[in-house]
């Protein structure tokens, strides 16, 4: 015969642990796609990629693409939002 998987009712360990479950705050999870997009410098600056780097290269002049190829700094606009995606 198969045994059942529960564990005893009387177990204090079990117990206390079901007590304290509901009354601690959620942790903040680091949204996954923010970290693929966003670097933090050694000061504590967010760097971004620049947009129009993807696709269509060959119609965009060579110094134009150089250029998109830096990262540049997070406007302070988007500062906020961004730290909050990160879990800083």
């Amino acid at each position: 015969m198969r045994q059942g998987g529960r564990k005893a009712e009387g177990n204090d360990e079990t117990n206390a642990e079901t007590k304290t479950r509901g009354t601690e705050m959620p942790k903040q999870k680091t949204d996954r796609g923010a970290v693929a997009r966003f670097k933090i410098t050694g000061t504590g600056k967010i760097r971004r990629r620049q947009q129009n780097r993807g696709h269509l290269l060959e119609k965009k002049s060579s110094v134009r693409t150089r250029r998109l190829a830096r990262e540049v700094g997070l406007s302070p606009a988007d500062r906020k939002s961004v730290r909050r995606l990160l879990g800083i």
